[in-house]
């Protein structure tokens, strides 16, 4: 944080805006001055302590490069929000102390200000509008249907994960299966929870975990430490994972596992996700029946990291047709194509 360069911070502020102005429209940015205005002449402390909570998320979100930052402006919507209802008041204010409250204008005004709220609901209703949206949850079943039995998976999209995780402990969906998030694999309380959860596989990479553990317990408890041996320790252990269950284990990785731990195997397309061998092979596999709930539905409002995601179907799906054609099964490539020529043929136009 705080190293961005100036693009990168205007870009985010440009970013910011825009999120700004799908919350609060041209038409109330008077009202919201107005409000500030006024807080000012009548409260100074409570002005300048709303201004600093708007200010610093600001400049703390922009500082900030993640895809899921847009929470983390929710406090400069509430000020605003409060600025805003000041402003709203302060016209009945005025139009109570002109007796004009109950007259035709102060009516037209209550009218107004009642709608903004169903002004903006319908703004933001297509966007906001969930009902239909099963992406999340589908991708993470998908990735269960085509998967074998007794499976080891690694991702580091928590996009992934994290509807696993409810698919797992909440519907109790494919108990065999050993999903790990490299990115939470950083951290020492995550291997409490291999521990807890996979057992079997801990006490087989034991000796690479506390290699790790050691050598983390140095970064998070702020003690000096050597970056290149906690990163070569991190990347043993999780190659250990997956060396150490080759033999017995089928093992899966995403379409967007980092490249450094899959050093030692060969990634072939099965399903949406990419199978590790050891050597490049025709492997035959039953592609499964995908659930695409929505995804080519322009009704159904898709934000970027939806578009981003719902783009590995079509991709994966490519990917084992060329991988079919390239082992000379054409007939099961064109069997392939035509069972999600839809999806391809929207994709790929």
């Amino acid at each position: 944080m705080f190293s961005e360069s100036a693009q990168v911070l205007w870009d985010n502020f440009k970013n910011f805006l825009l999120l700004f102005n799908s919350q609060f429209n041209f038409y109330v940015l008077p009202l919201i001055l107005t409000g500030l205005i006024i807080l000012l002449r009548r409260n100074l402390k409570l002005f300048l302590l709303l201004l600093l909570i708007f200010l610093f998320t600001i400049f703390y979100g922009i500082n900030y490069e993640i895809q899921d930052i847009d929470p983390y402006y929710l406090p400069s919507f509430l000020v605003a929000t409060i600025w805003l209802g000041i402003g709203i008041f302060y016209i009945f204010e005025l139009s109570y102390k002109k007796r004009q409250f109950l007259s035709s204008i102060g009516l037209v005004l209550l009218f107004v200000f009642s709608a903004l709220p169903f002004l903006n609901l319908y703004r933001n209703y297509y966007k906001q509008n969930q009902s239909k949206n099963y992406f999340a949850y589908d991708y993470a079943e998908n990735i269960l249907r085509c998967v074998k039995k007794d499976p080891i998976i690694l991702t580091r999209i928590w996009d992934h994960y994290s509807p696993w995780l409810y698919l797992r402990f909440i519907e109790g969906k494919r108990p065999d299966v050993r999903f790990m998030d490299t990115e939470l694999l950083r951290r020492s309380w995550y291997l409490d929870y291999l521990k807890d959860n996979y057992t079997e596989l801990s006490a087989k990479s034991e000796g690479e975990i506390s290699q790790f553990r050691k050598q983390v317990y140095l970064f998070e408890n702020n003690l000096p430490y050597d970056q290149s041996v906690i990163e070569k320790s991190y990347v043993d252990m999780i190659q250990s994972f997956l060396l150490k269950n080759y033999s017995e284990k089928p093992l899966y990785c995403d379409l967007l596992t980092d490249d450094k731990f899959l050093v030692p195997f060969i990634r072939l397309p099965e399903g949406i996700v990419l199978r590790l061998y050891e050597t490049v092979a025709y492997y035959p596999y039953a592609f499964p029946d995908l659930e695409l709930r929505g995804i080519i539905d322009p009704e159904i409002y898709k934000d970027g990291r939806s578009s981003f995601h719902v783009k590995n179907y079509p991709q994966a799906i490519k990917d084992r047709i060329i991988y079919l054609q390239y082992s000379k099964q054409e007939p099961l490539a064109q069997d392939l194509f035509g069972r999600y020529m839809t999806v391809l043929n929207y994709f790929f136009k």
